[in-house]
């Protein structure tokens, strides 16, 4: 049941990701000259293309909004605050199990762009687990009278890949401190999901899809939207083709 919650969560999020569009970012943010030299010279094609290419992009960085539901509703991982980021720099959950503290940086695939495990990735999971340590020895220290704030776990850093192909766990010392490489299934078993547990995903995505009409009605919206935006600034010329030295004025390279 939790992974069906998590992903009904998740096929939310995609009908919904064309309302969340803003016309004046995307013709802001995507490279229009590309698109004029492509010898678009119709408005309503351009805005399919614009919309097509925003939303391609969207729904790839949306498997993040995935994997994030699936942490918390099957895995039972605690997703850090924005205040408690700026305490584990670089920590998106931590999971506590009966002798682990897990401190774990989550990517979706090896195909992301940051997806490599940076330096400065290094530098934040060795800092997190030694933060971790040293609250867990005040507390330990501590007068407190609650047993529970006694125990002693071993801390984790991990840098987790949610998607891929799954190996065995490896690990990378970066001074004095070993941070778990996991990737796949592998990661899911080790957090609690079970085995085999991407090919779950995959099934659960195909037997609660998304509504297409409802992504259909909100994608035309959006390319109104756009519509709109391009006349109002003089973008559409009296035969209906497009104002190219218009458009690029109003909307420059940012």
């Amino acid at each position: 049941m939790a992974l069906s919650d998590a992903i009904e969560s998740f096929k939310g999020h995609l009908e919904t990701l064309p309302d969340r569009q803003k016309p004046k970012e995307i013709l802001r943010k995507r490279p229009l000259p590309l698109y004029r030299a492509h010898g678009i010279t119709d408005p309503k094609k351009l805005v399919a293309q614009l919309v097509s290419d925003r939303l391609v992009a969207s729904r790839e960085m949306a498997m993040g909004y995935l994997y994030e539901r699936i942490m918390e509703e099957v895995c039972a991982a605690i997703k850090l605050t924005n205040s408690e980021k700026k305490e584990w720099k670089g920590i998106d959950f931590r999971k506590e199990t009966n002798d682990e503290t897990l401190l774990i940086n989550l990517k979706s695939s090896r195909a992301t762009s940051n997806a490599d495990i940076s330096d400065a990735t290094q530098r934040n999971l060795v800092a997190a687990a030694k933060h971790e340590q040293d609250k867990q020895s005040k507390r330990a220290s501590s007068g407190d009278d609650n047993p529970l704030s006694k125990v002693e776990r071993k801390i984790v850093p991990m840098r987790a890949i949610a998607r891929g192909v799954s190996s065995p766990e490896t690990i990378k010392t970066v001074n004095q401190v070993d941070i778990r490489i996991v990737v796949g299934d592998t990661l899911w078993k080790r957090l609690g999901a079970g085995a085999n547990f991407t090919r779950k995903i995959e099934a659960a995505l195909g037997a609660q899809p998304v509504d297409t009409k409802v992504v259909a009605d909100a994608e035309e919206a959006l390319r109104q939207k756009l519509l709109s935006e391009l006349a109002s600034n003089g973008c559409i010329q009296k035969d209906g083709s497009l104002n190219w030295p218009a458009v690029l004025k109003a909307f420059p390279d940012q």
